[in-house]
Parts: structure tokens; C-alpha cells; sequence
């Protein structure tokens, strides 16, 4: 059976390696002239979150024509890799640089192909900024039609020469054409650890490749901890850590295939890239690791291996031997190195290293960046890492985070440019919401930790820059429970370019909480059903405080103001001999700082005091929004909404407040909200979340919540249907046929329960006989079945999930798109010749379906069954969009079919009512 070639891995195949590191964006504050094609993807200015997206396109490839310098091609073709594409037709302000550029990339089969990019540098997160961008690059696109028919007028950025189009033949294929989107933005590392968890348990996420969504991952779960590495333990571990350990080993355990060349990049080899170093995730997690020995946790780490058949953990025997609760390494692990033994330039030393340098690099302060990100920069494309400590807020929140590339992802048409993005961003959103605040800061009372607390310089190789830094320490506060916690104070920060920013409150908030990493998630205001991050400009009056104001938890405070200036100058040593001991000498660390000065200051009642402002945070028992100057708690000033540049302006104090009496708080709080959890518990809850996964919404009850009643569970089954993109030949075989041999085949596969036990399909293969036709051949044949992984609780789960992959597979033989006639002639003997006309009904389908159960009792599908269908022919055609459109049909077949299944529930839209279908067309 012919097979078609993914578009992600076409894009891959095509990468070029180029001889010397080019910069993917520049620093707005530092940015170096050398580096002048520094692509759109960020960071922000501000910090504040932003998007960058890169759509690619092999299918869109220019030449330079009448070019004095076209013997020096392929140098001329690297240099020129970022730079803008003038093809003086589009409908935008095309290569301004506001929002999007058209610029080249470098490929193989041309000197460069065309590639959009949506300009992370200024497109905020949650504002659907990034959408608008999209429609533009799209509408430039189609504007242009480009083809080899066109004109070869076309200028490129730094070059002279014109240029010609190769690709593509027809102009109205414009709306068809292919391309690899990859998104750049910020994300905490639980979030992070999420999308791992996504990955290893067949749920689908716009930021995952669909073919691997797993592609190279070691996911690290909190029975990776058993051994208790560093003194973490499963029960104290937290999921931003998980996120950070899942990053360190899945790059670890894949440095032996860059040897032996099994990938030519660390960047190939996961479909999430850190785009800030590693040295900067690590600053996100070390205050709850008890060692900065890295290696003795990742050493013990690697012992284990998740696995996403029977999703549980088990030892890793290639490192090593004994049991989950005791593993003993085998010293494997020890010598996996880093190394590159042909650089893509043969003037570059051989740099050599191994696990522990690099983890040690990581938590070296003296050495500028870790080694795998110098690794990269130094024989590859200075992809992984290059920002080095950018970082970017958490939106609505004053919390810094890294910066990642999701690499990979499906394919897409130039029609679904903003769609696409649309989907991206919410989701991102969603992540944003659900963690706002860190579990390791929080988990040592440093609610304070933010951009201002750990900014530091950006560094270039021939440029300082100046950072002023003026962050508030934290107010600690002890109530009347005797707990402590900590006050943020949001406080401008002054950069080098002389700009102010301040970080804004967020009162409303939504989008998707994914409540099985059990996040802290702030309060949602009632009634705001918006997709984004709704910023406060609203800041209420002093005569508008509610009385819950007087109800203020005891207090009592200390604060300073500590002003640091921080003025650091880079420096760089060259690499001149291989081995670990040079490479750790590479780019010094802030070695010639200048010394820092601190000063401390009590607000008194003859100066203008420091006040801060202090948001409603429900579960450090904090109901209002209020002002903390010095150790007085004041009301907000009322500030005319015109006059709003800031929420922070609420608490521009100009003489010291008079203290207000504070009281113990109430025992009771407010559940302004009831619902029905599927366990049948009634709970009242402080405020409200929702929770999404393929087919369902879910509403969480978020901040406290009180257990009023519990009821007879009710279960409601839904189930997921997935459809694979590759055909496979199925002949001349019905559909209902086909549903009935497919039904067999895998009831037989599948043994039903008995009793309390689960279950899960047989490995062997089923048949079913048919026809292979062609305008040559008559041959008989056999469609294989075969199930990949499963995994079942209930006999009547079993019974949906076979009538759902049978129905789904047989659906596509009811697609027009998935069906031709065939003229038959048979080889003439002797003189005689037969023939057979107008052979209908000669049908492919998907090679795949998976379908997911999901009972409403846990996160995350319940059950789940992945079917595969083979025949070895020749070709096959195969329209996955058009089966989609007739997977309709298929309720006409397993409707009445799921009357036996009454006991357990009503299957909500069996096949056609999930939340996304992972269906992507393909092109011959």
C-alpha cells in the first residue's frame, strides 16, 4: 500500500542546516546590528504575554533569476533566510513588520520557500491580536496567487537579483496550499507538564503534533519519585517540577541518537522546544528542590519509563534494573554524551559532553548559559535556548515565565490560517488561567516572585544593557489563624530603554481550567463568558468598598523598598579545544557586574508613603481589593476611569492613610454558585471553572467549595471518535457489510468481563476477505484489522467502543470522495479478451480510528480502543474531510445498537458529537 508522505515530516526532511547560527528574534532593548533577519516571534517589550506563529511552506519556492552572484547560491541563500519577500501585490501594508511579515526560509529543493510570520514582538495573548494577523497573512496570500506563471519581479530583502516563482504550477490552488504552522509563547512549567500528560494519554491538543503527539517525550509523572530522588517525594513533588524533570530527561534521554544520527538536531527531537534556556527554567523550580545536584535526581529519573499503552510507570531497562520503589542503575545513563562528530562547519571545534556537564551547566552560575543550549548554537541553527533568559508574564498576573516553540503540529490549508490560530490561542489561554500562580513559589509563602524579582540583563555578544530594577520586598502577614503568606506588590519596572510598565490586575478571568494538574486558580467574576483575559481599567472608589473591607484578616506588616541597579557587561571566550572542561567556559555569567546597592526605607507620615496594590486572593483568605502602605491597610482611591493608565494608580497614596480597625475574618464565606458534579455530590462553590476534553464541557467548582449533599452517582457516557488521515483499500465491500465483518472481528479480538475484572483487545490480527481491482489486476485479498492498545472497564464500555470504531471505519465507505469506478480489462488469452466496465463502489477508507469512553467518574478518558486497518496494494484515495460529513450515516447503523447500553447511561452523539476529530486532509 502506497502511503502518503506527512507534510510535518516533508518539513522536516527539507531543514536546512545552516553554517553559522542565525537568530531567531532580536531584543528590543538589545538588539545587535549583526543580527538583522532576527525573525517576529517575540519576547514583548513589556513582558507582558505575547504570540509569535511561523507558517512554513515547502510548497511555495522562489530562485533568484539574472543574479551576477547565482554561483554563490547556496551561501547567498542562507544569508537571506528571514529576510522580507516583496511581491509588491499584497492587500496589507505587506513587510511593515506590525504585525506580519512574508520572509524566506531555506529549503533543499529552492533557494528559498515562503514562509509568513505573525509578529510575537507585538501580539499580545488573549486579545485576538493574533487572529487578526492571521486573516491579513492569509488575505495577502490569496491576493498574490503566486505561480510560475508569475512575473519574476519579486525583491527579496539584501539581495538584487529578481526573483522567479518555481512553485506552485497553478495560481487558483492558492486556497489549497499547504502549510507547517509553530507557535512561540510563554507557559508556565505545569502547563508544560499538562501538555506532556496530553501527550501520553491520547488527548488531543492544538499544540501536539497528531501523528506523535509523544514524539521523543519522557513524561516524568510523581511515581517517577518513589526512590524519593533529592529528598522529593510522589506526596510533595509539585507539577510545575514534574514539567521541569519531563523537559531535562526527554532531552537527556534522546542525546544518543544526535551520535548516531538518528535526528541532526536536539531540536528534532520533541515536539516542544524551550526557546528560553534551560538555566531559566530552573530559576522557576529551585526553590523547591533541596540539591542543585540535577544529576543525582535526572540519574534516578531515568530509571523509569511511562508507559502510554497500559499508562503506568515501569523500570527502564536500558538504565536500569531492580524495582519501581528501589531502582539500581546499570551505569548506561552515565555515558550518554552530547556530540557531534561532523559539524556543519569543519572550522568549529568538536564540542563533547556529557549528561552531567550539561546539568551542571544549568545550575552553574558562573557560565552564561547551559551547555545543550551552546550545543545547539554552536553546530546547529541557535534554536534551543536562544532566548536565553527572556521571559514573558502570565497574563493578568505579574508571574514570569519561559518562553517555548511547539513544534511539528498538523498541516494546514492558507483558508484555515486564523481558525487555526483561534484554536492555538484559546487554548493557550486556558493554561494561562488555570495557573496563575507558582506551586513552588507558593509553596515556600513567595507569592511575591515575579519579572521584577529576577529580571537580568539580555545578553549579546558585543552589547551591555542597563536594567534598573525597583521591586518591593514582600509584606508578610500573619492572620488570625496564625498562617503566613505574602503580598505581591506591583511595582513599575524601568528598563533599559527608560520605559515604565506596569503590571495590570486581572478581576475576570476564564477559558479551560485543567483541573487533573489541580491547579490554584483565582476567582472568576460572575457573568463573564469571554475567551480572553479581561484586564481591570475599572478601580472602585474609597466610598464603594464594600463592608467585607472592615472584615479584612488581623494584620501585621513590615515593608522596604529595596532599590537595586544592576549594570552587567557580556563577555565571551572562545571555544579553541573540545571536552566538557572548555565548553563550561563559554559565555561567563555577569562576571564584571557592578556591585549592587541596597538602601531601605520606612514610609513615614511626612513623606509619600510606598503603597502597593493587594488583589482578591481567596485562598491566602484575601476577599477585596486594598492598599498595603508600610504596615497600614487602606481602601482604594477613586480614580475617573478616564483618567486609568493603571490599576496600581488606586493606591497612589501622596500623604500616609489614617490605619482603618481590622477584624477576624468571618467563619463563613459566601458559595455564590451550586452545581451537580458527576459523582452525584451537590457542592456550593466559591466561584466557577469549566473543564473540556474531546465531546464534553464540564463545570469546576473553583476556591472553596462546601459538599452539601451526595447523591446516587450519575453516569454519563460520551464517547470520542478520532479519524487517521492515510487510506487503505477496501474494495468493493458495503458499508454494512463491512460494519458487520468489523463488529466480529473485533468482539472476537476483545473478550468481554467477567465479574469486577477490566479488559483489554488481543494482539492477532483479523481478515476479511476482498477484492484488490484495478484497470490491470483482479486479485483477491485481505483487509487486516488489528488493534493497537485498549483498554476497557465495563462490558457495556467494550460493547460502544466496537460499534463505534466499526461505524466510523464504515462511514467512509458512504464518501463519494472515497470511492471511483474502474474499468477491468483482463489479460486476452488466445485471442479471447474480457472485459468489465463500470466496477462502482470501489472504496478506501481511514486506516485508523480511536475511539475514547469517557464515564464522567474521572479525568480523562475511562477507556479507550485504537484500530488499525492494512492492505498491501498499490493506491488508494482516500477523502477524510468527506467522511467526516457522512460519519452522520453511521448513527443510522449503531443508533439502535445501543439500546442494550441503557444501564449505563445515555451515549451522548455516539460518533458525531465530539469536540474535535484529529482528521487532516491530505493531498496526492
Amino acid at each position: 500500500m502506497k502511503f502518503l508522505l506527512d507534510y510535518t515530516l516533508l518539513c522536516f526532511l527539507v531543514t536546512c542546516i545552516s553554517s553559522s547560527p542565525l537568530e531567531r528574534r532580536a531584543d528590543d532593548d538589545c538588539d545587535v546590528t549583526a543580527n538583522e533577519n532576527a525573525l517576529l516571534d517575540g519576547p514583548t517589550s513589556d513582558i507582558e504575554a505575547g504570540i509569535g506563529v511561523e507558517f512554513e511552506s515547502g510548497s511555495v519556492m522562489l530562485e533568484p533569476v539574472n543574479c551576477p552572484a547565482f554561483d554563490a547560491r547556496t551561501q547567498m541563500c542562507v544569508e537571506l533566510k528571514g529576510k522580507i519577500i516583496d511581491h509588491g501585490q499584497g492587500v496589507s501594508d505587506q513587510g511593515s513588520g506590525s504585525t506580519w511579515e512574508l520572509t524566506g526560509d531555506t529549503t533543499f529543493e529552492a533557494c528559498l520557500s515562503a514562509e509568513y510570520i505573525l509578529n510575537g514582538k507585538v501580539l499580545k495573548l488573549g486579545k485576538d491580536m493574533v487572529v487578526t494577523a492571521a486573516k491579513e497573512a492569509a488575505a495577502d496570500f490569496l491576493s498574490w496567487k503566486p505561480s510560475v506563471n508569475s512575473p519574476p519581479t519579486i525583491k527579496v530583502e539584501g539581495s538584487d537579483c529578481d526573483w522567479k516563482i518555481t512553485a506552485p504550477d497553478d495560481p487558483d490552488n492558492a486556497p489549497n496550499i499547504k502549510w507547517s504552522p509553530q507557535i512561540t509563547a510563554p507557559l508556565p512549567l505545569e502547563a508544560i507538564q499538562a501538555i506532556f500528560q496530553k501527550a501520553n494519554s491520547k488527548q488531543s491538543s492544538n499544540l501536539l503534533s497528531k501523528n506523535s503527539p509523544n514524539k521523543g517525550m519522557a513524561y516524568v509523572t510523581k511515581d517517577f519519585f518513589q526512590a524519593k530522588p533529592g529528598g522529593i517525594s510522589p506526596d510533595t513533588v509539585t507539577n510545575d517540577v514534574l514539567g521541569f524533570f519531563s523537559l531535562l530527561l526527554s532531552y537527556a534521554k534522546v542525546a544518543g541518537r544526535i551520535k548516531d544520527f538518528e535526528i541532526t538536531s536536539p531540536k528534532q527531537a520533541l515536539n516542544i522546544m524551550p526557546r528560553s534556556d534551560f538555566s531559566t527554567l530552573y530559576q522557576q523550580v529551585k526553590s523547591s528542590l533541596l540539591s542543585k545536584d540535577l544529576y543525582s535526581i535526572v540519574g534516578i529519573l531515568a530509571c523509569y519509563t511511562y508507559d502510554i499503552d497500559t499508562q503506568s510507570v515501569n523500570i527502564d531497562a536500558a538504565y536500569c534494573s531492580g524495582d519501581l520503589s528501589s531502582p539500581q542503575s546499570n551505569q548506561q545513563f552515565d555515558k550518554i554524551i552530547f556530540y557531534s562528530s561532523e559539524p556543519p562547519n569543519p572550522n568549529r571545534n568538536t564540542l563533547e559532553f556529557t549528561i552531567k556537564d550539561w546539568l551542571d551547566s544549568i545550575v552553574d552560575d558562573a557560565v552564561a548559559t547551559d551547555l545543550l543550549t551552546t550545543f545547539d548554537a554552536t553546530y546547529y541553527d541557535n534554536s534551543i535556548g536562544f532566548l536565553a533568559n527572556a521571559i514573558e508574564n502570565v497574563i493578568g498576573t505579574a508571574r514570569a515565565v519561559p518562553l517555548f516553540e511547539f513544534r511539528y503540529l498538523p498541516g494546514i490549508k492558507t483558508t484555515e490560517f486564523s481558525t487555526t490560530v483561534d484554536e492555538v490561542e484559546k487554548e493557550l489561554v486556558g493554561y494561562h488561567t488555570a495557573f496563575q500562580k507558582s506551586p513552588s513559589i507558593q509553596k515556600r509563602g513567595l507569592s511575591w516572585y515575579n519579572a521584577a524579582s529576577w529580571l537580568k540583563r539580555r545578553q549579546n555578544a558585543n552589547t551591555a544593557c542597563n536594567a534598573t530594577i525597583n521591586p518591593e520586598e514582600p509584606a508578610q502577614i500573619s492572620n488570625s489563624a496564625g498562617l503566613s503568606s505574602s503580598i505581591i506588590s506591583e511595582s513599575p519596572l524601568t528598563t533599559g530603554t527608560g520605559e515604565s510598565t506596569t503590571t495590570q490586575s486581572s478581576e475576570a478571568s476564564s477559558g479551560v481550567v485543567f483541573s487533573t494538574l489541580e491547579p490554584e486558580i483565582s476567582s472568576k467574576s460572575p457573568g463573564n463568558s469571554n475567551n480572553v483575559i479581561a484586564t481591570s481599567t475599572i478601580i472602585p472608589g474609597a466610598e464603594t468598598i464594600s463592608p467585607a473591607v472592615e472584615s479584612l484578616p488581623q494584620t501585621t506588616q513590615q515593608a522596604s523598598l529595596v532599590t537595586t541597579s544592576i549594570q552587567a557587561v557580556a563577555g565571551t571566550t572562545a571555544l579553541t579545544k573540545s571536552g566538557s572542561a572548555a565548553a563550561s567556559k563559554l559565555l561567563r555569567r555577569d562576571t564584571t557586574a557592578a556591585p549592587t546597592t541596597t538602601n531601605s526605607t520606612s514610609p513615614s507620615a511626612t513623606s509619600t508613603p510606598i503603597c502597593s496594590l493587594q488583589n482578591q486572593d481567596p485562598d491566602e483568605g484575601v476577599y477585596t481589593q486594598h492598599c498595603i502602605c508600610g504596615t497600614v491597610t487602606a481602601p482604594l482611591i477613586f480614580i475617573p476611569t478616564a483618567n486609568v493608565t493603571a490599576a496600581t494608580q488606586s493606591c497612589d497614596y501622596t500623604t500616609m492613610p489614617t490605619p482603618k480597625p481590622t477584624y477576624a475574618e468571618p467563619n463563613t464565606v459566601p458559595y455564590p454558585y451550586t452545581i451537580t458534579k458527576a459523582q452525584g455530590e451537590v457542592v456550593e462553590c466559591q466561584s466557577l471553572g469549566t473543564s473540556t476534553g474531546p465531546g464534553f464541557i464540564t463545570s469546576l467548582c473553583l476556591g472553596t467549595t462546601a459538599i452539601i449533599s451526595t447523591a446516587t452517582p450519575i453516569i454519563t457516557q460520551k464517547l470520542a471518535v478520532q479519524v487517521g488521515q492515510d487510506p487503505v483499500y477496501v474494495g468493493t465491500l458495503s458499508s454494512t457489510a463491512v460494519y458487520t465483518s468489523v463488529s466480529s472481528i473485533l468482539e472476537s479480538l476483545c473478550p468481554s468481563l467477567t465479574g469486577s475484572s477490566t479488559g483489554a483487545c488481543a494482539t492477532p490480527t483479523g481478515k476479511i476477505d476482498t477484492e484488490y481491482i484495478d484497470t490491470t489486476d483482479w486479485d483477491p485479498a485481505s483487509l487486516e484489522i488489528r488493534v493497537e492498545t485498549s483498554y476497557y472497564k465495563t462490558s457495556a464500555e467494550r460493547e460502544a467502543m466496537i460499534q463505534s470504531a466499526a461505524a466510523s471505519f464504515a462511514a467512509g465507505l458512504k464518501t463519494a470522495g472515497n470511492c471511483q469506478s474502474v474499468n477491468y480489462k483482463h489479460d486476452c488469452f488466445i485471442g479471447f479478451c474480457s472485459k468489465r466496465t463500470n466496477v462502482d463502489n470501489v472504496c478506501s477508507s481511514t486506516s485508523f480510528t480511536g475511539v475514547q469512553s469517557f464515564d464522567g467518574m474521572q479525568e480523562g478518558p475511562s477507556g479507550y480502543m485504537d484500530v488499525e486497518f492494512a492492505l498491501d496494494v498499490h493506491a488508494s484515495k482516500f477523502d477524510c474531510a468527506g467522511t467526516l460529513g457522512t460519519i452522520d450515516a453511521a448513527m443510522e447503523i449503531i443508533t439502535p445498537l445501543l439500546g442494550p447500553l441503557a444501564p449505563v447511561g445515555e451515549i451522548i452523539d455516539a460518533i458525531l458529537g465530539v469536540a474535535e476529530v484529529a482528521c487532516q486532509i491530505k493531498e496526492g
